[in-house]
């Protein structure tokens, strides 16, 4: 089997389900695990080159989320077997991957994954009730499958699971009060620069603030709905729990 992966959580489920040797393009965003950057690049995320996607002949091609909805319709007009998966919370981020195994060949792989994964998921301490602002870009709250992670850990989110992230005010912050905060920008990885987020004006006043609970991330933890979410929960049980 041949297959084009278009999104970097898709890649990192492939590497998972052994599945490796069968991909034939990726995206110039799938960093993860180290030997999907060598593979061959068919573009980013939307400036994808649909001939170096014909000339690849692949068997399947994958895309995800709602910012590859135009770029999935154009393959399909073109004939190509895809798949495009758009979860919104984290059991269908599971039946994605259920999905996604099946159509590989490895679907008893998938299902011994989601059940390791929510096996891990319900190790984790959730004695707590800690508010936990997530952003995902600039005053853009993180939602989707993200407050299911988040709950997983123990906290409570400002964000809300099922719909898209979206903008925020300081005064819905402000009025949340988090306890924590969480900096996941997407394809920021960990550069965000913390102090330029505490000196947001009507932040000092903020919980989180005043007892030095912001974090930054790696994104990819959170952002990609892929394998490494259980890696994400335990991160942010640990900072809930520090």
């Amino acid at each position: 089997m041949r297959i084009v992966s278009l999104s970097p959580s898709i890649t990192e489920l492939l590497f998972a389900l052994g599945m490796d040797e069968e991909i034939v393009g990726v995206t110039k965003y799938c960093d993860y695990p180290l030997a999907a950057t060598a593979k061959p690049k068919m573009g980013g995320w939307v400036d994808v080159d649909l001939v170096k996607v014909r000339l690849a002949m692949p068997d399947v091609i994958f895309t995800s989320t709602v910012v590859q909805e135009k770029l999935a319709k154009e393959l399909e007009a073109m004939k190509m077997n895809i798949l495009h998966t758009d979860p919104r919370n984290l059991q269908s981020v599971f039946d994605s991957w259920l999905a996604i195994g099946k159509i590989v060949g490895k679907g008893k792989e998938a299902e011994l994954l989601v059940g390791n994964s929510k096996e891990e998921l319900a190790k984790l301490h959730k004695n707590s009730s800690a508010k936990v602002y997530v952003e995902e870009w600039p005053m853009t709250v993180s939602c989707n499958w993200v407050p299911d992670v988040v709950g997983h850990a123990g906290g409570i989110s400002l964000g809300e699971s099922g719909i898209l992230s979206h903008k925020i005010t300081t005064e819905d912050v402000k009025d949340f009060d988090p306890e924590v905060i969480i900096i996941s920008w997407c394809g920021v990885s960990t550069r965000v620069p913390k102090e330029k987020i505490i000196e947001r004006q009507g932040w000092n006043d903020l919980r989180a603030i005043k007892s030095n609970k912001l974090f930054v991330i790696d994104d990819s933890l959170l952002n990609r709905p892929g394998p490494r979410l259980v890696e994400g929960a335990k991160l942010l049980s640990k900072l809930l729990h520090s």
